[in-house]
């Protein structure tokens, strides 16, 4: 009896996602890719963790990513003692940066730059900035000056100390030769310290972004008798020095001070009347 002719068998096929894989085997060609069509939409789609956004992108150790440094713009900057403000993009309080929290020394930063930067504490607990680069500069235009050395910035200026000497002499032969007081050289040495001290401390909250005197209270200390030593804060420890406003004002008191100083020296009536209009 002669035998029957097999059907000649469909040749196997491999579909599947690349995750489960599986033989068909006898299936028409029809049928293969209605399977693999089936097989490729049994894709799963994993839902996002929470807190994080299909743009986030996900880092590969499986942490969460690391939050993009804050920007603002640079503003107040003073670059001869290497301190400012920066104006968070987003709004709200400035925030005190100094020129040791940038981590590359070009370019020098200025006025108006968009800068990055990461929030911190200072010694007082006030925000501070730190970790914090220039971005975008506020005019490329404009050639960055290199900042001047050291030595050069914290050299004092000659000539305010002029007045100074020539008032302590005027002092010295007020008491010792013209009569007057002592208690004139104890006032002015006194007030000096307080002034030269409270100047220090004024610095020093600059830098650190903590709570700053007055410009009125160091005034007042300057028309008490303190100018002297004030002048000798400004130039050694280079604050209030270089604002305009500031040294105007001051140099009036100034001459006001010795203008009194040297009417009441050479006017011991004056002080009488003084006396009995306090008595």
């Amino acid at each position: 009896m002669p035998r029957r002719a097999r059907r000649p068998r469909a040749p196997a096929a491999l579909v599947g996602d690349g995750r489960a894989r599986f033989w068909i085997r006898g299936r028409s060609e029809t049928e293969k890719s209605s399977s693999s069509e089936h097989a490729s939409s049994s894709h799963v789609t994993l839902a996002p963790r929470p807190g994080r956004t299909q743009d986030t992108p996900a880092r590969l150790d499986g942490m969460p990513p690391r939050p993009s440094p804050l920007r603002g713009t640079l503003a107040d900057w003073n670059d001869a003692r290497g301190f400012g403000f920066i104006e968070p993009a987003g709004g709200g309080a400035r925030v005190f940066v100094h020129i040791s929290a940038f981590t590359s020394p070009a370019p020098r930063p200025d006025d108006g730059d968009i800068v990055g930067y990461s929030l911190g504490a200072g010694p007082d607990g006030r925000p501070r900035a730190r970790a914090a680069s220039v971005l975008q500069a506020h005019s490329a235009q404009v050639k960055r000056m290199p900042a001047p050395p050291a030595h050069h910035r914290g050299r004092p200026a000659a000539l305010p100390f002029v007045p100074v000497l020539v008032f302590a002499v005027f002092l010295v032969l007020a008491v010792a030769a013209w009569g007057a007081s002592v208690w004139f050289a104890s006032i002015y040495i006194g007030m000096s310290a307080i002034a030269f001290g409270v100047y220090a401390w004024d610095k020093q909250a600059a830098i650190d972004g903590a709570w700053r005197t007055r410009e009125s209270t160091l005034q007042a200390l300057a028309l008490l008798g303190g100018w002297p030593g004030a002048v000798f804060a400004q130039q050694l420890l280079r604050h209030k020095n270089r604002k305009v406003s500031f040294q105007l004002v001051f140099w009036l008191l100034v001459i006001i001070n010795v203008g009194a100083f040297v009417a009441l020296v050479w006017r011991p009536a004056l002080i009488e009347q003084l006396s009995s209009l306090s008595g």
